[in-house]
């Protein structure tokens, strides 16, 4: 028996119950389900039918039209022998591809394939629009709970000092992590480890990562700070609107004080965006809302 499991979907799982039940049905592949809101989303990912004892009857990869609701959640339990015999047959006939394209479609087609339905919240957040929602949907309080004590997160992590909101620092609605120092404005926001917000400055429905610094009077909005980026004083950057296109500055990246960074655009790691030359940096993001 072999566990494969996607690294950028965010769900809660006991794994148990689903081997159990792989080994009971004698599953050539068990596939986890989740049920998504929005029917057209469901071209993102691989499509699932199945009949009401679990056993997939139908299975489309990334289709142009959805099947239904029904998506895998790339949480696959195998037959590790046949996996293995599977995969090689497929390298024989030049067809390994993605998981999607050729090995599920195999499977299923022996007709022992089953399903197992997730329960709670599930998001794949391999996009940048769903890497904020996510972040959104934690504020709000419809992602995971963050404090069961029953489930607790374990991690590799930096300790750090508590944060330090200043006296001229205003905080709504947002998460602000060990180390952090805020003077300025921080609405519907994360701000990560180490990272400072200086006086006068705002940041709305953002994603401050560790070791970023907005500067004085600087405006961030809809936007994704990458670590150890700098805005610099009184640079304004996202759109304001509630449906702006989300922008983006990478990793080390700086924007000059008094440049503009609009919706829907980026600044590369490590680059440089200065006033008045933003056209020369500034990126189009593809694809992305």
């Amino acid at each position: 028996m072999v566990l494969v499991l996607s690294a950028d979907h965010i769900y809660k799982l006991d794994y148990a119950p689903v081997i159990e039940q792989h080994l009971k049905t004698g599953a050539s592949v068990t596939l986890v389900t989740t049920e998504i809101q929005d029917e057209s989303e469901a071209t993102r990912f691989s499509n699932v039918r199945a009949d009401r004892q679990g056993k997939v009857t139908e299975f489309a990869y990334k289709p142009e039209q959805p099947l239904g609701r029904t998506v895998a959640c790339e949480v696959f339990v195998y037959d590790a022998q046949l996996l293995l015999s599977t995969l090689e047959q497929l390298e024989q006939e030049g067809h390994l591809g993605d998981y999607g394209e050729y090995l599920l479609p195999r499977l299923v087609d022996r007709g022992d394939a089953y399903t197992y339905p997730l329960g709670g919240y599930w998001l794949d957040v391999g996009t940048l629009s769903a890497y904020h929602q996510a972040h959104r949907d934690f504020l709000d309080g419809s992602g995971l709970e963050l404090d069961d004590p029953s489930w607790p997160f374990i991690t590799s992590a930096i300790t750090q000092p508590p944060a330090r909101i200043q006296p001229q620092g205003e905080v709504a609605g947002s998460f602000i992590c060990g180390g952090a120092e805020i003077a300025g404005t921080v609405v519907r926001s994360l701000i990560g480890p180490g990272a400072v917000v200086e006086r006068g400055a705002e940041v709305r429905d953002s994603v401050v990562q560790g070791g970023a610094r907005i500067r004085a009077g600087a405006q961030v909005s809809r936007t994704v700070v990458d670590r150890d980026a700098e805005i610099g004083e009184k640079a304004v950057v996202g759109g304001q609107a509630a449906n702006a296109r989300l922008s983006v500055v990478g990793a080390g990246a700086r924007v000059a004080g008094g440049a503009h960074l609009g919706p829907g655009l980026q600044v590369p790691p490590q680059k440089h965006l200065r006033a008045g030359a933003e056209d020369q940096t500034a990126e189009e993001l593809s694809g992305e809302s």
